[in-house]
């Protein structure tokens, strides 16, 4: 037979066949069960409430403090400083039960403040301004918000944190709230979990009476016998 008319045969013509992708089903589960443990993880941390050390400089015309934080849980220390950074007093607060102590370590006697009275200035006095304004401070991403009242030519520009600063807004309601920048703090709406770290008072044509700002943040387990009144201390009356 002629060859032209010859069958094809496909007995030496090799067919490549689709590779089939097997999946390695242990490999897959341990990188998700990886990735699924680093996110819960890092949701943890940043879920924790705030504990360690803010350090704040309070500068005014006259002169000028510092004030230490030092938080752990419902507790917070307050260290108050002068210009030449010496230690003057500390106040002990506890927030879940709503006590006040002021400590004096040189005369080595503390005593117990009575429950603050809440301010009841009307809302109508203050007019409180949300810009888009922001700035980094301390690797915070801090928004400006804008709290003025025309009766008393006062304006106090807050730069704002947002993290789980839990703490703040329950201890200024428990300190004197005659203090300006603190009244002033809480007619800011929705303020839990956040805290400025930088506030500048000025009269409303600009003149600037103080300035309260933060220069270190340290994020530290802290030993709760920081926040105890030392042993031999003898409680003074109000």
């Amino acid at each position: 037979m002629n060859n032209l008319f010859k069958p094809f045969y496909f007995s030496n013509v090799k067919i490549r066949k689709k590779p089939k992708h097997k999946i390695n089903v242990r490999k897959f589960m341990f990188s998700y069960l990886i990735t699924l443990l680093t996110f819960a993880g890092s949701f943890s941390a940043t879920s924790q409430p705030f504990e360690g050390s803010l350090k704040f400089l309070q500068s005014t015309v006259t002169d000028t403090s510092y004030y230490t934080y030092y938080v752990k849980d419902n507790l917070v220390r307050i260290d108050e400083l002068n210009k030449n950074l010496k230690l003057e007093r500390y106040s002990l607060i506890n927030i879940q039960n709503k006590e006040v102590s002021i400590v004096d370590p040189f005369r080595k006697m503390y005593l117990k403040l009575p429950p603050q009275k809440k301010n009841h200035e009307k809302e109508k006095d203050y007019q409180i301004i949300k810009t888009e304004n922001y700035k980094i401070i301390k690797g915070y991403t801090c928004y400006q918000w804008r709290v003025r009242n025309e009766t008393k030519n006062t304006e106090i520009c807050f730069w704002i944190a947002k993290d789980n600063f839990n703490f703040f807004d329950e201890l200024i309601s428990l300190l004197d709230n005659n203090l300006r920048i603190n009244d002033y703090f809480m007619h800011i709406p929705a303020n839990n979990g956040i805290i400025p770290f930088e506030s500048v008072e000025r009269t409303l044509l600009r003149e600037m009476k103080s300035k309260l700002e933060l220069i270190d943040l340290n994020k530290s387990s802290l030993s709760k016998s920081l926040f105890e009144i030392p042993k031999g201390f003898v409680l003074k009356e109000y």
